[in-house]
């Protein structure tokens, strides 16, 4: 559980962060996402502009997934743990 909590929190910094870093520089996150993607062209796709109700949904799933990603990683590694233990009995 200390994984999955601390899994949760460095997402929730980084989605903050990330929010304030497009919201001074739309442009650059375009640049960066291109990268990304392998160089696709995104001058297909729609400029949106940053809501509030975007900012929690957005933040809220990605704090989420975060948590049970690393709830699952904190999972196998006690699984892998206890299979260890096991062999060195």
């Amino acid at each position: 559980m200390v994984l999955a909590n601390a899994t949760a929190m460095w997402m929730a910094i980084v989605w903050v962060v990330c929010r304030v870093l497009v919201g001074l520089f739309p442009g650059g996150s375009r640049v960066l996402l291109q990268w990304w993607v392998h160089s696709v062209n995104l001058g297909q796709l729609p400029v949106g502009r940053m809501t509030w109700t975007g900012f929690w949904a957005g933040g809220i799933t990605a704090v989420a997934l975060a948590w049970l990603g690393g709830w699952l990683f904190g999972w196998c590694w006690e699984l892998a743990s206890l299979k260890r233990k096991s062999v060195k009995a």
